[in-house]
């Protein structure tokens, strides 16, 4: 399979996961600021001083990458249309012939610790099993010291695989490691 048409929504437990669309840009920006210390130690793609231009980029890119087929970066709205994190299906380069892709996510600083992750994460491993993508194994990257990423794995029942990269600086150019989890779809409740 060299291509496929992605569905780009889903409606989850008091959430929508959907394809990031153009003007979503304002609202990529006003989550990112909001939560730039939050994200920070984990997320080198997290900003202070991100302009208007630059979110409304992004959120172009993401779409771009969807409609491609090359990567699957997904909003998470709230029922009042306030951007509450981020998800997605991630191939880091691998195509479709594996059947895997890679969760990645961060919650927004005002929703995090309400078990929003958890519900995101059982959310996307439902979708990623249904008969609209063709996962057969869904993986899970986090910093070892990310204790709240590596709980919603947990919860969620993927298992430690392996620590997947030792001793790499990390965003704050101290050591870390990395962890992967993973899910089969065969294990999947």
């Amino acid at each position: 399979m060299d291509y496929f048409a992605a569905p780009d929504r889903y409606e989850g437990e008091g959430f929508t996961l959907r394809c990031y669309r153009p003007d979503d840009g304002p609202a990529l920006r006003e989550a990112t600021l909001e939560s730039y210390a939050h994200l920070s130690p984990w997320m080198p793609w997290a900003s202070e001083r991100q302009t208007p231009e630059e979110a409304e980029r992004l959120v172009r890119q993401f779409q771009g990458r969807w409609l491609l087929a090359t990567d699957f970066t997904a909003a998470v709205f709230g029922p009042e249309g306030t951007l509450l994190g981020g998800t997605g299906f991630h191939l880091r380069g691998k195509g479709f012939a594996t059947r895997s892709a890679e969760v990645g996510m961060w919650i927004r600083s005002s929703a995090a610790g309400q078990g929003l992750g958890t519900r995101v994460l059982e959310a996307m491993l439902s979708w990623g099993f249904s008969d609209a993508w063709p996962w057969t194994r869904l993986t899970w990257h986090c910093d070892a010291q990310n204790l709240g990423s590596k709980r919603v794995a947990e919860k969620c029942g993927l298992r430690l695989e392996a620590t997947l990269i030792r001793n790499e600086l990390g965003v704050d150019d101290t050591p870390r490691d990395t962890l992967m989890f993973a899910l089969l779809e065969s294990e999947r409740e």
